[in-house]
């Protein structure tokens, strides 16, 4: 009898972490991370847990990171907003 073990990682993106200054490939291009990316990494986070059972404990998982993406996202547009707007 064959028994498989699956194990689930959970990975939590911090704040705190500038993923803007990371090189992306050899050449050192510089790339930015916006609210876009963080809410396109929750639509995947959210079709990959569709596709799980309902009481899969990974789908959970894939949850909780899509609405810490999508917090993320709401914190990166809410630094672009005006303090006020003059008239």
């Amino acid at each position: 009898m064959l028994i498989t073990e699956i194990r689930f990682l959970r990975v939590k993106c911090r704040p705190s972490l500038s993923f803007a200054q990371a090189g992306t490939n050899r050449f050192e291009n510089r790339t930015t991370v916006d609210a876009k990316y963080f809410r396109e990494k929750a639509e995947l986070c959210l079709r990959l847990a569709d596709g799980l059972s309902l009481n899969n404990p990974g789908r959970f998982q894939l949850m909780d990171l899509a609405d810490e993406f999508l917090e993320r996202a709401k914190e990166l547009e809410a630094q672009k907003e005006p303090l006020f707007v003059l008239l």
